[in-house]
């Protein structure tokens, strides 16, 4: 996984290698950025399943990645999703074991918290979950599976509501 940074006016700097191991076709790359400039990037690596991110301060350098996901916990991540507020909220979504609904929230500066279990999957690998942010830290997260789509909700700081079937 590389980034490179071009500023306003700018040119494009010298990619910088965030990391050495990516799942090619495990829809592991995503990248978001907040309303003061700060960067984050996430992907699925290829080895022990996990997913990793690293973040861009405005005006810094690409900081170290970190663990977001552990394939022992939840199971081989795949099909990432991100959704960063303009004050630096986040959350990252993803698929895991048995295709399995998963969402860690933080901040681009502040890190995540452990996944959390959003709802059971299909064993189909058809999941594809997508998220949604406000301003106000309000998180939406719809996935499909094999026969319906379904979704969640999050309050500012709150838990997860139970599934709902959609279609």
């Amino acid at each position: 996984v590389q980034a490179a940074v071009r500023l306003p006016g700018g040119s494009w700097g010298a990619p910088v290698t965030l990391s050495t191991e990516l799942y090619f076709g495990g829809g592991g790359l995503v990248l978001a950025m907040d309303g003061a400039g700060d960067a984050i990037a996430a992907w699925v690596g290829s080895f022990a399943d996990e997913s990793h991110y690293a973040v861009l301060p405005a005006g810094g350098s690409w900081g170290p990645a970190q663990t977001l996901s552990n394939g022992n916990v939840q199971g081989a991540a795949h099909n990432l999703s991100l959704a960063v507020s303009p004050n630096g909220n986040a959350v990252v979504a993803f698929a895991g074991g048995g295709d399995g609904i998963w969402a860690a929230s933080g901040s681009v500066k502040g890190g995540f918290s452990t996944p959390v279990h959003v709802a059971a999957g299909d064993y189909s690998k058809d999941s594809a979950p997508k998220v949604a942010l406000d301003d106000a830290g309000n998180a939406s997260l719809i996935w499909s599976q094999t026969t319906r789509t379904e979704a969640a909700t999050r309050s500012s700081g709150g838990t997860w509501s139970a599934p709902a079937v959609l279609v």
